[in-house]
């Protein structure tokens, strides 16, 4: 999985490397979702410390064949903004994938009625001829 990282000002180092690999742990969940031979999902990840009101601004979109997923959320800690998001990108890859399963099972069940034949039919029983 493809994964770009943006910091803004006022992060340490240590931090952008610690949130980087802890990131990366929480990313590597998401690898079972998706079908990657034919669509490749992408990782954009961005970080911001809010200095008036002392918080972490983090936000994730992820662009994949479900189409593009955005979470974002503020929290005073940098682990527990990685934490929020990636809960809420979780919670946002199921749900669209049981859409999709819905919606392919409902054309099924539709095209399976439409080539059945109805209980009630009669058919005509075919002369034999000597």
């Amino acid at each position: 999985m493809q994964i770009n990282y943006y910091f803004h000002s006022l992060i340490s180092k240590k931090e952008k490397e610690q949130a980087k690999s802890y990131l990366e742990e929480k990313v590597s969940v998401w690898d079972k979702y998706f079908n990657r031979s034919t669509f490749p999902p992408k990782v954009a990840f961005e970080m911001e410390f809010l200095v008036r009101k002392k918080h972490y601004r983090t936000e994730i979109q992820l662009e994949c064949s479900l189409g593009r997923i955005i979470a974002s959320a503020k929290k005073h800690t940098l682990f527990e903004g990685i934490d929020a998001v990636a809960d809420e990108v979780k919670r946002q890859i199921i749900r669209q994938k049981s859409k999709l399963l819905t919606l392919r099972r409902r054309g099924a069940l539709s095209l399976k009625k439409k080539f059945t034949v109805h209980r009630g039919a009669r058919f005509r029983k075919a002369k034999i001829s000597d």
